[in-house]
């Protein structure tokens, strides 16, 4: 007698997560963007503008970085935000 193993897919679950917690599934293989220099301006920008474990989007202004970046560090800094409030309301449902 065989038994059916449900199929588990890391890269499908992970998808699933960056879904639930940003608002919109990846198209392809989200830790690819990495490689674009684009989104490694964006990064430099974010790096830039933290403070503390803040993020001060208005701080990299005086930099005069290009508009699409900007636009791109809102946009991270705004999932990174909503990844960090999940994470904290995952430890309060476990720590309780």
């Amino acid at each position: 007698m065989t038994m059916a193993i449900a199929s588990y897919d890391p890269a499908e679950a992970a998808l699933d997560a960056i879904e639930r917690v940003c608002g919109a599934r990846p198209i392809g293989c989200p830790w690819r963007g990495f490689t674009d220099p684009e989104v490694g301006e964006v990064l430099a920008l974010y790096d830039d503008a933290r403070v503390g474990d803040d993020v001060h989007v208005a701080s990299v202004i005086a930099l005069d970085p290009p508009q699409h970046a900007l636009e791109g560090l809102r946009h991270y800094a705004s999932a990174m935000r909503r990844m960090r409030a999940n994470e904290d309301r995952l430890r309060e449902e476990r720590d309780g």
